[in-house]
C-alpha cells in the first residue's frame, strides 16, 4: 500500500509521538484522549473527544476491497445531529487516495472529492431549502433533499479532515439520474463538496471487523415511573419511550435524553420487545412500537413496529386494519423535481400516489432511529404499486427521507416471530394487497407476449407437418337416387396421432348438399365417422338482397392414430335442386388446423379480461379510503 507509515507528529496535550499511517491524516487520539489536529501552522489541541462506545463492527484497522483496490479504515469522525447520528471513516486505498465512507442507519456510501462542484458559501448554502434545485454540477438538476447540523464530533482512530468542525453543517443532493453529491461545511470558511456512491455492505469485503457483545448501547431512569429504560441500538436511536407509563424522551444537546413527549392513548402491543425473527433474511428483533394518527378528516390510525440488527439498521413492521407492510429506508430513492408530481416509474415499475397526510404520535414505547415526537410538520406521501410501496417523508427542516415497504402476509409475520397467537383480522382491502390486483399495462404486456409465444410455437410445430394430400375425388350425382358414394385407396398415416382435413365442395344454390365420411382402420376396424353438410341461400326482400351460408365447408377428422386406413364418403344432395351433379371431396392429412391456436388465443384474452375485471373490484375498494381515488361509490 502507498500509504505507508511516512510521519510521526507530537501531542501538544502529553508530548508523546504518535505514528500515522498516512501524511494526509492530521488528526488522532492521543493515548492521553487528548485529540490534536495538523493544520498549516502546526499541531495544536482541539474540543474533538475521543469516542466514547462504538457498538459497531467497523473499526479503525478494519479492510476491504471496492472497484478492485484494497483499503483499510484508519479511523473515524462521529457526528452527532439532531435526528442522526454519523460515521465517516477515513478509507487509505491502496493507490494513495482517501476517500470517506459514510457509514450508519445499514447504509454504506463511499465519499469521493468533487472538484466539478459550483463552489458554495457558508452564507448561500444557509438560504438554500429542501426541495430547491441550485445550480450544482452542469446541466443536470440537483434536487435538495437534506440537511444536518452537527453539534458534537467524536474521533477514533486517524482521520483526515481539512479543518476543525465548528458550525459544521452536512448538505445532500440528489439527481433523478441516479448521481448524488454530499456538501460538507467543517466551518464557515472550509466547505468541500463530494461525488456520493452507495455501495452494499457485502460488496465490500471487509476483514478485521469489531466483535460486537449485543450489549445495550445506554440506559437510565425513566423520571415518570420506577422504569429503567434500556436502548440498545444508541446512539443511532435518538428518542425512546417507556414501556411502562409511555413518557417518550428525545437525546439532546448536553442534556441527553429530555422528557418531550406523554402518551395520549393506551395501547397494547402484538410484540414482545425483544422477540427476534427473520424477514428477507435479516434477523430483525422488535425494539419499539408507536400507535400513529392521520391529522386530516379520515383520523386514521395505525401501528408501526421498529425492529433493528447491529449490521442492517432498522426496518419497521406497519400495521394498519390487519393489512401489514414490511417497510426499510432507502439510499438509492426516487428524486421529484415537483411536490405536483403523482406518478412515476421507479426500476422499471410504475408508482401512483395513494395518500397524502400529516400525522400525531398517540403512543409510543421502546426506541426508534429518529426523534419521534418532532413530526408533526412532516408531510408523507404514499405511492403504490402493489405489492409494493414508496413512501415519502418530507420535512422543510430536516429533509426527505425515502421508505421502500412491500404487503406482508401474516403467516410470513408468525412464522418469522414464531408466534403462536392470532394476528389482527383483515379489513377490506390494503393499500398494497397482492390479492386480485394486476397492473394494466403488465396485465396487457403479458397478454400480448402470451400470444405472440403462442404464435411462435403454433409456427414451429406448423413446420414439421406433412401436410400430405391423401384423396382427391369428384362424387357424381347422376340419378334420382340424389346419391353417390365412393371408396379410398389404402391410406397411410404414420405420426402416433395426427389429424385429417376434407375439403367439400358442391354447386348449391338455394339449395343443400352433405357428405358422410368413414375412416375405417384395415386392420383393427375401428371406425371414425362424421358429416358435413353444405348449404347456400340467397333472395332480395325489403329492397335488400342477402345471402347465407356456403358452397364449400370444411370438416377434420382428429387424434387418428397411426394405421392403414380407407376413406368410405357418401354424398347426398337436395332433391329439389338437380342441378347438383356432383360433391367434389380433398383430403389432406397431418396439416395445420387454425383452432389449435385460435382457441388458446381466445382463452388467453378471456383469462386477462376476466382478471381485470376482477382486480376493478378489488381496486375499487382498494381506493375507497384515498383522497386520489378515481372511482365512485354508492354510498357516497
Amino acid at each position: 500500500m502507498n500509504n505507508s507509515i511516512t510521519i510521526r507528529h507530537t501531542c501538544p496535550a502529553c508530548g508523546a509521538t504518535t505514528e500515522l499511517a498516512s501524511a494526509k491524516l492530521n488528526v488522532w487520539v492521543c493515548n492521553c484522549r487528548e485529540v490534536p489536529f495538523v493544520g498549516e501552522d502546526g499541531v495544536k489541541a482541539t474540543f474533538l473527544t475521543k469516542l466514547a462506545r462504538n457498538i459497531g463492527q467497523l473499526q479503525p484497522g478494519t479492510t476491504g476491497v471496492w472497484q478492485n483496490k484494497a483499503f483499510t479504515l484508519s479511523g473515524v469522525v462521529r457526528i452527532w445531529c439532531r435526528e442522526a447520528v454519523l460515521n465517516y471513516w477515513t478509507a487509505l486505498f491502496s493507490d494513495g487516495t482517501i476517500w470517506y465512507l459514510e457509514e450508519g442507519y445499514g447504509f454504506y456510501a463511499f465519499l469521493k472529492p468533487d472538484t466539478t462542484v459550483t463552489p458554495f458559501t457558508a452564507d448561500k448554502l444557509k438560504k438554500i431549502r429542501v426541495d430547491n434545485k441550485p445550480n450544482l454540477k452542469g446541466e443536470q438538476p440537483y434536487l435538495f433533499i437534506n440537511k444536518n447540523e452537527c453539534w458534537k464530533a467524536e474521533v477514533e482512530g486517524a482521520v483526515q479532515m481539512p479543518a476543525i468542525p465548528k458550525d459544521m453543517k452536512l448538505y445532500d443532493f440528489a439527481a433523478d439520474n441516479g448521481t448524488k453529491v454530499s456538501i460538507i461545511q467543517w466551518d464557515p470558511e472550509t466547505i468541500q463538496a463530494f461525488e456520493v456512491g452507495s455501495v452494499k455492505r457485502e460488496d465490500l469485503q471487509l476483514a478485521n471487523l469489531r466483535q460486537v457483545n449485543g450489549e445495550a448501547g445506554h440506559s437510565f431512569q425513566c423520571s415518570e415511573c420506577p422504569e429503567r429504560i434500556i436502548i440498545k441500538s444508541f446512539p443511532y436511536a435518538l428518542s425512546c419511550a417507556c414501556t411502562r407509563c409511555g413518557t417518550g424522551y428525545h437525546y439532546l444537546p448536553v442534556k441527553g435524553f429530555t422528557k418531550v413527549f406523554k402518551r395520549k392513548k393506551e395501547f397494547t402491543p402484538q410484540f414482545d420487545f425483544g422477540v427476534t425473527g427473520i424477514i428477507d433474511g435479516v434477523n430483525w428483533e422488535v425494539v419499539g412500537c408507536a400507535q400513529k394518527e392521520e391529522k386530516n378528516s379520515y383520523h386514521s390510525k395505525w401501528r408501526e413496529y421498529t425492529l433493528y440488527n447491529d449490521v442492517h439498521g432498522y426496518a419497521f413492521l406497519s400495521e394498519f386494519d390487519g393489512h401489514w407492510t414490511f417497510l426499510r429506508e432507502q439510499a438509492e430513492t426516487p428524486v421529484l423535481y415537483a411536490e405536483s408530481i403523482g406518478d412515476f416509474t421507479y426500476a422499471k415499475e410504475p408508482f401512483t400516489i395513494f395518500n397524502r397526510y400529516h400525522y400525531k404520535v398517540l403512543t409510543a414505547a421502546g426506541e426508534f432511529p429518529y426523534d419521534i415526537f418532532n413530526n408533526e410538520d412532516t408531510q408523507v406521501k404514499e405511492f403504490i404499486s402493489p405489492p409494493e410501496i414508496w413512501i415519502k417523508e418530507k420535512d422543510n427542516e430536516e429533509g426527505i427521507r425515502w421508505f421502500f415497504g412491500r404487503h406482508i402476509s401474516k403467516r410470513e409475520i408468525k412464522e418469522a416471530l414464531l408466534l403462536a397467537y392470532e394476528l389482527p383480522y383483515r379489513i377490506g382491502t390494503g393499500a398494497v394487497q397482492p390479492t386480485g390486483y394486476k397492473n394494466p399495462v403488465k396485465l396487457a404486456i403479458a397478454t400480448f407476449l402470451g400470444v405472440l409465444i403462442l404464435i411462435l410455437m403454433h409456427s414451429l410445430y406448423a413446420a414439421t407437418l406433412e401436410n400430405k394430400l391423401v384423396y382427391e375425388g369428384r362424387l357424381e350425382i347422376v340419378d334420382s337416387t340424389n346419391q353417390a358414394s365412393d371408396v379410398s385407396q389404402n391410406l397411410e398415416f404414420n405420426k402416433a396421432s395426427s389429424n385429417l382435413k376434407l375439403t367439400i365442395n358442391a354447386p348449391v344454390s338455394n339449395s343443400w348438399a352433405s357428405v358422410s365420411a368413414t375412416l375405417v382402420n384395415t386392420v383393427t376396424g375401428k371406425e371414425y365417422s362424421l358429416e358435413e353438410g353444405i348449404e347456400y341461400y340467397y333472395g332480395y326482400s325489403e329492397g335488400e338482397s342477402w345471402t347465407e351460408g356456403s358452397t364449400s365447408s370444411e370438416a377434420y377428422f382428429t387424434a387418428i392414430p397411426a394405421g392403414t386406413y380407407k376413406l368410405q364418403l357418401q354424398a347426398s344432395r337436395d332433391a329439389s335442386d338437380m342441378n347438383i351433379s356432383y360433391v367434389s371431396v380433398v383430403a389432406q392429412y397431418d396439416i395445420e388446423t387454425p383452432r389449435n391456436v385460435f382457441i388458446p388465443i381466445i382463452a388467453i384474452i378471456a383469462w386477462a379480461v376476466i382478471t381485470f375485471y376482477i382486480g376493478q373490484i378489488f381496486e375499487k375498494e382498494r381506493w375507497r379510503n384515498s383522497p386520489f381515488s378515481n372511482y365512485t361509490y354508492d354510498d357516497e
